[in-house]
């Protein structure tokens, strides 16, 4: 009975040894590199482009008649063009503008298909014009997102007009499907392609 109770008393003294942290920080450490190389990251947010070759490099070739084609061009020093004439960003935003709409259906600019377009009905719609984007060989990436946020703003701003019109409201605040009716009016039709002009008739 005394051996039983001094074992007791002995028990209540006995230290906790201590804990190891370098483990558990090696540990830590491994699991965060894990979770770093398996997250995926979200790119889809803002405008994440790789800038096209230099025009001399490309080999894709377009099909499409000149008046249908709008040429903006980045030279190595940055200058914006388009068709070959000095401009701002605002004043291209307004020539990009004024080609895809044709509002007066003017023949020196683009063509348009009468289609019926579902939740806005018969409509002549944007659909054969082509805005060209070349770089040079010395062009800088900030100036090449500059280039498409001001495309791409030229598009909106005539989303947003016909919006308003058609549903009172603007693009951004439309649904799924009136977004997708007014987008098949004003389509964006960009390339990075080379654009061999076709002079001849009807396509």
């Amino acid at each position: 009975g005394k051996e039983i109770m001094f074992n007791k008393k002995r028990s209540k003294h006995r230290r906790v040894p201590g804990i190891n942290t370098t483990s558990t920080a090696d540990i830590s450490f491994m699991l965060l590199v894990f979770f770093l190389i398996t997250t995926s990251i979200d790119n889809n947010k803002g405008i994440l482009r790789q800038m096209p070759p230099p025009a001399a490099n490309q080999e894709t070739t377009l099909q499409v008649k000149r008046r249908n084609v709008m040429l903006v061009r980045l030279d190595d020093n940055n200058q914006l063009l388009c068709d070959e004439q000095t401009v701002t960003h605002g004043q291209l935003k307004e020539r990009i503008m004024a080609f895809v709409e044709n509002a007066d259906d003017s023949e020196q600019l683009p063509e348009k298909t009468l289609k019926e377009v579902a939740m806005i009905g018969s409509r002549q719609v944007s659909d054969r014009h082509v805005i060209v984007v070349e770089t040079g060989a010395k062009t800088s990436y900030q100036a090449y997102i500059q280039l498409l946020e001001t495309v791409n703003g030229a598009y909106a701003q005539l989303r947003d007009k016909l919006a308003m019109e058609c549903f009172g409201k603007p693009y951004v605040n439309c649904s799924a499907r009136e977004r997708e009716a007014v987008a098949t009016c004003y389509p964006q039709r960009i390339s990075e392609s080379a654009i061999n002009e076709d002079k001849g008739g009807q396509r």
